[in-house]
């Protein structure tokens, strides 16, 4: 394969990207990207054709890079390209959540991110956000399409959340879950949901491919129960509220009920309210009492 690597030149971007999701769904997927890197070929560049002109597109430099890097022994047993390819290993054969750990330690040891502690350990304080942005630059010019870019670079970016909130208390996890679901970053319910359950994948498999023992797992496993349960009755759209906008409108005027609706949303969002009919029609008046005048 090492002789014969270069030929990828003259492969287009559709086919190298075709074969680089195949590998990353396969059973093998981690023995897949460690020969993808030995080889030579993800440092390898492959052919764009815009409008008749050619041009050369890298394909995945950045992960080649990984290997050697080192981490603390503390917490670590592999270098981080070892440690990307155990967490490929373990986990889901989606392909938004083995992009994600493909590139969720790009950032580490990078010079503006490598710092050493006191004891000479290293540390990467940070480098989730490197990633994050390392990871967007690399989907764009593979030419992922939008939605799939924003799911990854977000696991990405979130990859050492949970490990915090485990450290520092579940009341952060839940008031962080309770914020993300009025951020906007998602259309639905479903949607959310899915993308917390891709992110409980990530942070699994990441732990499990450092030197955290079971008792550690089995503890981040009940934390991300415990956010999946309070996650599935968030409602993150208007339309998932328990009244509807005809319901609403026994209380307010036509053009007052947007703004009816978005204040009960995020008052069941922040855990002021339930999500119970009866509940939102008490609240509803009250609002209207105040507002609707």
């Amino acid at each position: 394969i090492q002789k014969q690597c270069k030929n990828v030149r003259g492969l287009s971007l559709a086919r190298v990207k075709k074969e680089l999701e195949k590998l990353l769904l396969s059973k093998n997927c981690a023995a897949g990207v460690r020969l993808l890197v030995r080889s030579g070929l993800a440092a390898e560049s492959c052919q764009l054709r815009v409008n008749g002109k050619k041009s050369s597109v890298l394909i995945l430099p950045e992960v080649a890079a990984l290997s050697g890097i080192e981490q603390n022994p503390l917490f670590h047993r592999f270098d981080v390209f070892e440690h990307t390819l155990q967490a490929l290993a373990y986990s889901k054969a989606e392909a938004e959540i083995r992009w994600a750990l493909l590139l969720h330690d790009l950032g580490k040891g990078k010079p503006e991110i490598r710092i050493y502690r006191t004891n000479g350990a290293p540390a990467d304080p940070g480098h989730e956000k490197l990633s994050a942005e390392m990871a967007e630059g690399i989907l764009q010019r593979l030419q992922f399409i939008p939605t799939f870019r924003r799911r990854v670079v977000w696991l990405v970016a979130n990859h050492m959340l949970a490990g915090f909130f485990l450290i520092n208390g579940m009341s952060g996890g839940e008031k962080w879950l309770r914020r993300l679901a009025g951020e906007g970053t998602f259309r639905s319910n479903k949607e959310f949901l899915q993308a917390l359950q891709q992110l409980h994948n990530l942070v699994l498999s990441d732990m499990r491919a450092t030197n955290a023992n079971a008792e550690a797992v089995q503890r981040m496993q009940d934390f991300w129960r415990s956010l999946l349960c309070l996650a599935e009755e968030l409602p993150v759209h208007t339309k998932e509220l328990a009244l509807d906008g005809r319901e609403l409108g026994v209380f307010v005027q036509n053009a007052k009920i947007g703004p009816l609706a978005n204040n009960l949303l995020r008052r069941v969002q922040n855990g002021q309210l339930q999500n119970r009919a009866d509940v939102l029609m008490i609240a509803a008046e009250k609002w209207a009492a105040r507002y609707d005048k």
